[in-house]
């Protein structure tokens, strides 16, 4: 099918023209993520993250992970700052935000 035209696909992704296209790895969001641009997320005195600003609500190692890739802001006393690494290890989850590193509740 052309539009204007340009080969489209049945799914509406245009097609690449160059020779060895690959399709890149893709991302879907889930239906409970749709229209969300991030998520804010507090640390504690241990850099360990949560839900809520009162410490209440711990975010576990797959849940960070997930949202990591999704957007997520970390608010800190200085300001809001964007996590810019992930590293998902065998007991907890680590993302980092310039020079600090902030953790799931497992490393607590």
């Amino acid at each position: 099918m052309k539009l204007h035209n340009t080969e489209i696909n049945t799914h509406g992704m245009e097609l690449s023209k160059t020779a060895g296209y690959k399709v890149p790895t893709r991302n879907y969001e889930m239906a409970n993520d749709q229209h969300v641009r991030t998520i804010e997320l507090y640390p504690d005195s241990s850099n360990v993250l949560f839900y809520d600003a009162e410490h209440t609500h711990g975010i576990d190692k797959a849940e960070l992970a997930r949202q990591f890739a999704n957007g997520i802001l970390i608010v800190t006393s200085a300001g809001k700052v964007l996590p810019t690494a992930v590293n998902v290890g065998d007991t907890y989850t680590t993302v980092t935000a310039g020079s600090d590193s902030y953790y799931s509740v497992e490393k607590a």
